[in-house]
């Protein structure tokens, strides 16, 4: 979704995924055999005479990085936001009071539905994220995902008032008790709408968690995921050779 904007090259073969971030000079955590993957890691680093670096490791990899002489540091920036289903499909409590008014307010001067049938409206989709989001880094991953959407098992929805398509999003299921967000846009001249369609994509789903990924180390992003009140921020590392 993010290869260009990452600058993401890829190496595979039977015994591992590797993906090497141009952008942030850092591997991401290898798929497959680790200490297999770390020596080609190793040894790409020497060749390219630069440090090397692994993002996005997991607590459960973090002891074999520190076993091959690695420094594991938490990063904040990539720790992944988990929410309960129920928590986001009920906004029940005080610390939902804001997303609730929201949603009342937008109630009163809009009618809107919420529909999964998304796989029919992705050149709605298109033309909204080129009109509403022009100019920033996500419109190219958004229109990689739609392009895409038929090759994998996404599911989606989208959010119409009077006809007119005021927010959507994409996601997949991961796991057996967990669905992964990959896109989640609204019209922002609508306050509540993101509200709205969180909670009606919480409904739709059956899965007990919702992975929305990290925030990228932007302020605002994190602040806005830390208002919908994650149930679990898991810890992501990077490692460093010591």
């Amino acid at each position: 979704m993010y290869a260009d904007l990452y600058e993401l090259q890829i190496y595979n073969d039977e015994r591992c995924i590797i993906i090497f971030s141009g952008k942030d000079k850092a591997f991401y955590a290898p798929l497959g055999d680790k200490e297999y993957a770390l020596d080609l890691m190793m040894s790409y680093a020497t060749e390219k005479s630069m440090p090397l670096v692994i993002t996005k490791i997991t607590e459960a990899d973090k002891e074999f990085y520190e076993g091959r002489g690695m420094l594991c540091e938490a990063d904040r920036d990539a720790f992944d936001y988990i929410f309960r289903n129920s928590d986001l499909r009920d906004f029940n409590g005080s610390c939902y009071r804001k997303q609730r008014n929201n949603i009342s307010k937008y109630l009163l001067t809009m009618q809107p539905s919420y529909t999964t049938d998304i796989s029919e409206h992705l050149e709605a989709c298109r033309h909204f994220t080129e009109e509403h989001y022009a100019g920033t880094d996500v419109v190219a991953p958004t229109l990689r995902v739609l392009d895409n959407f038929a090759e994998f098992d996404f599911s989606g929805g989208v959010v119409w008032s009077n006809g007119v398509l005021q927010a959507f999003n994409i996601y997949e299921q991961v796991s057996e008790d967990m669905v992964l967000s990959h896109v989640e846009l609204t019209d922002n001249n609508y306050r509540g709408v993101h509200a709205y369609m969180i909670n009606h994509m919480a409904k739709n789903m059956h899965l007990p968690f919702i992975n929305k990924e990290d925030d990228m180390g932007l302020e605002g992003l994190r602040r806005f995921k830390e208002r919908y009140h994650p149930a679990i921020l898991q810890v992501k590392y990077k490692a460093t050779l010591r």
